[in-house]
């Protein structure tokens, strides 16, 4: 028992160790000229203008046609109507 005891007490007054110990960090000096970034590899874009497309189309074309007509149909169905109502 005297010798647990002594051994407690011997350990106890021991300095405290670490595992491993890290020196402190060394300041490092940017480069002088800093490599140029890597170009980013994207894909590309590809813009669509959706008027040129539809007016360029058959279906666009086709639609303008009937967008037209029904325009000038109802112009002379206003007309019409005007001239029954001056009369």
């Amino acid at each position: 028992m005297r010798l647990a005891l002594a051994l407690i007490a011997a350990l106890g007054s021991a300095p405290a160790v670490t595992a491993q110990e890290t020196p402190p960090p060394v300041p490092v000096a940017p480069p002088e000229n800093p490599p140029a970034p890597a170009p980013e590899s994207r894909p590309p874009v590809l813009v669509l203008n959706q008027n040129a497309l539809f007016e360029k189309s058959a279906f666009g074309r086709g639609a303008q046609e009937r967008l037209e007509a029904a325009s000038a149909a109802l112009v002379a169905e206003n007309r019409k109507i005007e001239a029954a109502l001056e009369t």
